[in-house]
């Protein structure tokens, strides 16, 4: 996770937000296959590939910022970063690539996973939200219909 704010030339700040990449890979801590076998060497490369993804992905929010358009909101269902539980959440969907989708719960701002989430797309399910979606609650193991 990366905790970005930009601030104005007064010392206000602009904006805050966070960006948190998430892998969606699940292992043992200890153990074969575990995140530290081999000196820790697959958690090594995981933080250092999610923290890239979150870089690249705040450098392009900045530069050229994502719309949020209230018009388009997707509703995810998964495991999201610090949170046990599997959620379903409704935002914005802001970027969508083969591998990751960008996605910005619309909850506010005081969840542990509030700001912009970075999703392996192959440890989530998503689609466009309808009227009738619940903008946030814990959910059973069945996924969303895509």
């Amino acid at each position: 996770m990366i905790k970005a704010s930009m601030v104005a030339s007064d010392g206000k700040p602009q904006w805050n937000t966070r960006y948190i990449a998430s892998s969606g890979e699940a292992r043992p801590l200890l153990g074969k296959d575990s995140w530290l076998e081999n000196d820790g060497g697959a958690l090594k490369r995981s933080v250092q590939a999610n923290l890239d993804t979150a870089m690249q992905t705040l450098a392009t929010d900045v530069s050229r910022p994502f719309p949020r358009d209230e018009t388009r909101m997707t509703l995810v269902q998964g495991n999201f970063p610090y949170v046990k539980q599997r959620l379903q959440a409704v935002g914005f969907r802001l970027n969508e690539d083969d591998r990751y989708l960008t996605f910005v719960p619309k909850l506010g701002d005081v969840l542990v996973f509030s700001g912009v989430n970075i999703f392996d797309k192959n440890f989530i399910t998503h689609r466009p939200a309808t009227k009738d979606d619940m903008p946030f609650k814990v959910v059973d193991e069945a996924p969303v219909k895509q």
